[in-house]
C-alpha cells in the first residue's frame, strides 16, 4: 500500500477543487490505486466538502503553485493517515512540512479530559475525541521519530488544523 494517496502541485490541487470540482473523483481513484480495497461514502464527502475550502485559502496565501501538497498520507506501521500535507522549499532553500487536520464537526464541547473534545463521531454518537491540533502534533511527532528521510534531510514540520 502507497504511504501518499495523492500528491500534486498547489496549482493543480486547487485546479481540482474549484475549476473541475473533481477532487473527491481524484482522491478516490488514487485511493484504488494506492491499494486500498473500499473507499467509504463519507471520506469522499468529506474530500468534496473540505479540500475546496483548503484550495481557496492556498489561491489567495500567495504560495509558489509549484509547491507539492499530499492528501491522505498514510503513516508507515499505523493505520493513521494525515489529512492535508504541504511541503517543499522555504526561502532559505530549508525543506519545510505543514500537516493540516481537517475535520468537519458540526458540534464541539469543551471537556475534561487532556488534549481532547467532547463531539459526535457517528450519527447520533458522542465521545471525547483527540483535538485536532493535538492530532497533528502526533502525526508530526510520528514522522520526526520514524521518518527516515525526515531525519536524515532535517525537514522542519509544523502542524496546525482547520
Amino acid at each position: 500500500m502507497n504511504q501518499i494517496v495523492y500528491c500534486d502541485t498547489i496549482r493543480n490541487f486547487i485546479d481540482a477543487c474549484l475549476i473541475k470540482h473533481t477532487i473527491a473523483e481524484d482522491i478516490e481513484r488514487c485511493m484504488y490505486n494506492a491499494g486500498y480495497s473500499h473507499v467509504m461514502n463519507n471520506w469522499k464527502t468529506s474530500w468534496g466538502a473540505s479540500l475546496p475550502e483548503v484550495a481557496k485559502v492556498l489561491a489567495d496565501s500567495g504560495l509558489d503553485d509549484e509547491i507539492d501538497v499530499a492528501v491522505e498520507y498514510k503513516l508507515k506501521n499505523s493505520l493513521d493517515r494525515l489529512d492535508f500535507l504541504i511541503y517543499g522549499l522555504d526561502e532559505n532553500d530549508r525543506k519545510n512540512m505543514v500537516i493540516v487536520e481537517l475535520k468537519q464537526w458540526s458540534q464541539v464541547q469543551k471537556t475534561s479530559s487532556y488534549n481532547k473534545v467532547f463531539t459526535m463521531v457517528a450519527k447520533g454518537v458522542s465521545e471525547d475525541h483527540f483535538h485536532p491540533s493535538y492530532q497533528s502534533y502526533n502525526y508530526a511527532g510520528n514522522l520526526k521519530s520514524f521518518n527516515e528521510y525526515v531525519q536524515n534531510e532535517k525537514m522542519e514540520i509544523k502542524s496546525w488544523e482547520i
